[in-house]
């Protein structure tokens, strides 16, 4: 199950930190109605970052959904460059985007 998280189309994704002792990865994004926002991804097991860009460079996201299975909880982030970012682990939460 996908659950799509709402206001952020066209935000920019600033970075990913991967904090490896401890599996904690932050996604912060800049907002234009919330300003900086941070996801977290807890006990991270799993993380692609393609920055293939097929549709041409863009630091801007498309749309932002979260990942609720019974075998895997994560996010999944589509680029406007057409890369698809994949971020697994043990709990992601919609409520975790807070401004930063």
């Amino acid at each position: 199950m996908s659950q799509p998280v709402d206001n952020l189309h066209d935000a920019i994704l600033l970075g990913i930190q991967l904090d490896w002792g401890t599996g904690l990865a932050t996604v912060t994004l800049r907002t234009w109605d919330a300003g900086k926002v941070d996801i977290l991804v807890r006990d991270c097991t799993s993380v692609v970052l393609p920055r293939q860009g097929p549709w041409g460079r863009s630091s801007s996201v498309s749309s932002v959904s979260f990942v609720n299975n019974d075998s895997t909880k994560g996010l999944t982030i589509a680029m406007q460059s057409g890369d698809t970012l994949e971020i697994h682990g043990h709990t992601a939460d919609p409520t975790s985007a807070k401004p930063g």
